[in-house]
């Protein structure tokens, strides 16, 4: 038995697909938000529906319904999450919705296998975040923003967790994922309304690089993933990355694909140094803001740092025949 949470997601409703083809749909079952909210929990639970997979109605927060979930299941991905980083507080669906959901699970049954989506968050401010990207085992600072510090608690826990049970846990930390429908209002989203109305500011040079991953390959390196997990009571981490882009290649790329003249506004070295010096003055001192003033100058740092530069080696040297999407072979789907 497979219990897969975040199945109506962005990402959990590619994968749940991929899941139901590999292991069979009789196999899954997947943790449903007990209320109908948005519009993406509609629309992913007409995927499930067509799928013919088993759902239960949850709240892994308050831990509702989850005493009907099956005990010791085979494996366990848990995608539940909410990436808007302007909420208050991120430990609850982070760490209280899986501790809830692990505990409901137990006893854990040797060797299961647990794969868990955390964020390249846990990783934006290390001892050199401008010369070298962020590895799987780049040492990490303590997080800038309160939803990477609640991802990285999660990570540990989880890690606790396999250890003390024998399990088998697969942590794959997630960077800026693209493909059709993504979160609006969300970066691509935005990217695509700058360069739609000729906005001078989608013209800047923004130094910062970001990585970037197809939806649908992200799917499938879960998969891949569980199919080689580390050792009982081990953990191991990847961050499966496509391509690194700076922000301005990012733009640029857009305005092509969307047939937009774009002519490159340089404002000089000078003017980015200032705005990294500023933001970093901001960003130590985060218990002087409030929060939803701080997360947007969090944000706009990504513009001109390398917070969210991340890449894999490990990845590639493990699975060298697995083949990454580029942002050009997708944009049909983007951006009509």
């Amino acid at each position: 038995m497979i219990i897969i949470t975040g199945a109506t997601g962005f990402v959990g409703r590619r994968l749940t697909i991929q899941l139901a083809r590999t292991y069979g749909a009789n196999q899954l079952v997947c943790l449903v938000y007990n209320r109908f909210d948005n519009e993406l929990e509609r629309t992913g639970r007409a995927v499930l529906d067509k799928l013919g997979v088993n759902q239960i109605e949850v709240d892994l927060v308050s831990g509702e319904g989850l005493n009907s979930i099956p005990k010791s299941p085979e494996m366990i991905f848990h995608l539940a999450a909410d990436t808007d980083t302007s909420i208050r507080d991120h430990d609850a669906i982070n760490q209280t919705a899986t501790r809830n959901l692990i505990e409901a699970s137990l006893p854990l049954s040797p060797g299961c296998r647990i794969q868990f989506t955390s964020s390249i968050a846990v990783g934006d401010h290390r001892a050199d975040g401008v010369h070298f990207p962020c590895r799987e085992d780049t040492k990490l600072l303590r997080p800038y923003h309160r939803y990477g510090r609640a991802k990285l608690a999660t990570e540990m826990y989880l890690t606790d967790v396999a250890a003390a049970n024998g399990a088998q846990l697969t942590i794959i930390r997630l960077c800026a994922i693209y493909g059709r429908d993504t979160r609006n209002p969300g970066l691509f989203a935005n990217v695509r309304n700058l360069v739609d109305r000729n906005a001078w500011i989608a013209r800047l040079d923004y130094p910062g690089k970001m990585s970037f991953t197809y939806v649908e390959d992200i799917a499938s390196a879960l998969v891949l993933v569980s199919q080689h997990p580390p050792e009982r009571g081990k953990c191991e981490i990847f961050t499966p990355v496509g391509e690194v882009l700076r922000l301005a290649q990012l733009l640029e790329k857009y305005s092509f694909a969307m047939r937009k003249p774009y002519l490159k506004i340089d404002p000089g070295e000078l003017l980015w140094n200032l705005c990294r010096a500023a933001a970093k003055a901001v960003l130590h001192t985060e218990q002087l803001w409030h929060y939803k003033l701080y997360n947007k100058i969090w944000q706009l740092s990504l513009t001109v740092e390398n917070s969210f530069w991340n890449e894999s080696d490990k990845w590639r040297n493990r699975f060298p025949d697995f083949r990454f999407h580029c942002l050009e072979d997708c944009f049909d789907e983007m951006i009509k």
